[in-house]
């Protein structure tokens, strides 16, 4: 990681260098190993996803018992890196979040309750965070699906399909936001307004970053 971040600053010293991790899962779920893995110089701003769905934590057929839990962990796994930052003294991007549609479902116009009470939760979480003045630089949802839609019955892409913001090894449209979410998209709106409106009220924001 040292390695590879210096050489990609001495082509350009002004690029923004990450080390790209989900954070402790992705790191054999060890603080110390994640510290290390960002603890280099060279190496600009941590970063950390949460995925609900694929960590175990989350069942979208079942979504009224597990996602009350669910809640829990991604609210304490959150917290959790905000001090990992804290301790190596740099910005921290939360850089994939997203939630599964209810019952399992993917394609567009099906039920998104669990995935807008999730995201209101995350997205007021990561405003707060920014507004208390924790070392968060930002966010991104995941993904953008747009008019984009699955066109098998079992999901999966296959060349020559469409893309929409998932994976081709996961069916398609499973944590896409489409452009018929319009009460998602009504919490992802509101909440790049308000990051927006916290990075210009932020001067010392680090070049680049959106906190």
């Amino acid at each position: 990681i040292d390695e590879t971040a210096q050489f990609i600053h001495s082509l350009e010293a002004n690029h923004m260098v990450s080390a790209g991790s989900e954070g402790t899962v992705g790191t054999l779920r060890s603080e110390e190993y994640y510290l290390r893995a960002f603890q280099t110089p060279h190496i600009d701003y941590l970063n950390l996803h949460l995925w609900p769905l694929n960590w175990g934590w989350f069942n979208p057929v079942t979504w009224e018992s597990t996602l009350p839990q669910t809640e829990i962990n991604a609210v304490e796994y959150f917290n959790r890196h905000m001090a990992l930052a804290r301790t190596l003294g740099k910005p921290i991007v939360m850089d994939e979040f997203g939630l599964g549609r209810d019952g399992g479902r993917f394609h567009p116009g099906t039920s998104t309750r669990a995935r807008d009470r999730y995201l209101l939760l995350i997205c007021t979480v990561l405003e707060d965070s920014a507004r208390a003045g924790a070392p968060l630089a930002g966010s991104n949802f995941w993904a953008w699906g747009g008019e984009g839609t699955a066109q098998h019955p079992d999901g999966m892409w296959q060349r020559g399909d469409p893309f929409v913001g998932d994976p081709p090894q996961e069916p398609q449209g499973r944590n896409s936001v489409f452009i018929s979410d319009t009460s998602t998209i009504r919490i992802l709106r509101s909440h790049a307004k308000a990051m927006l409106m916290l990075g210009a009220a932020s001067p010392s924001t680090p070049s680049g970053f959106v906190r």
